[in-house]
């Protein structure tokens, strides 16, 4: 919680890294489907793809660390997120959500405590986002995916390393995680109170896995 004069601003920050992000050792991003053992009905899969096993499980320990460790996040206390801002190219996004149970806590006990004072405090929040700009090529089966899925569907996030001949091995110790909050959309679509449209207009996401921070 900060003070600013009579204002009051009550901040939820997120967990961060506490290890030194490697851009260069997030190498892509990957979507498929997972065939329900027994049935014929498909899950869908989205995933990290990193050079090193080592790196991903680092990276998974954070994401855990974001849905409170556990690995169906039914809360909604992260979201995925893959918006296209040219016809050519997406960007995927993995970050806490501003809104999740914890923080809805702590916000209604600091504005229970400044009640009696007439002061409705500032909800804030310090997060990390995880963003990747990914080209659409021809072997991209991102079109593919796209085309089958159905929004508000959740998905489950994998991690996954590459490997010399281009197929992709499950990263060591790195299990998957349930996401149940994911969007599909263009960067023109976004909500003017989305904060993925905050942080798009801040500057423009690369090819490298750079990430970014907001306090929204």
């Amino acid at each position: 919680m900060t003070r600013q004069g009579k204002k009051v601003k009550a901040l939820y920050p997120h967990p961060f890294p506490e290890f030194k992000l490697d851009p260069e050792k997030w190498l892509g991003v990957s979507f498929g489907a997972d065939r329900i053992e027994g049935t014929s009905q498909l899950v869908p899969v989205v995933g990290f793809v990193f050079a090193q096993h080592e790196y991903a499980a680092k990276i998974h320990s954070l994401v855990l660390s974001w849905t409170q460790g556990k690995h169906a996040d039914e809360e909604k206390y992260i979201r995925v997120a893959v918006i296209e801002d040219t016809d050519s190219s997406y960007i995927f996004f993995c970050h806490p959500n501003f809104h999740n149970p914890t923080t809805d806590e702590l916000y209604k006990q600091v504005e229970e405590d400044y009640r009696d004072q007439g002061i409705v405090p500032e909800r804030e929040a310090a997060m990390l986002f995880l963003g990747k700009r990914c080209d659409i090529g021809p072997g991209s089966r991102y079109k593919w995916f796209l085309g089958r899925y159905q929004q508000g569907v959740p998905v489950k996030l994998e991690f996954s390393v590459a490997n010399a001949d281009g197929s992709l091995s499950p990263a060591e110790g790195a299990t998957s995680i349930v996401v149940f909050d994911v969007l599909f959309s263009k960067k023109d679509d976004l909500g003017h109170d989305d904060p993925l449209l905050a942080l798009l207009e801040r500057g423009p996401f690369d090819h490298s896995g750079n990430s970014g921070s907001l306090v929204n």
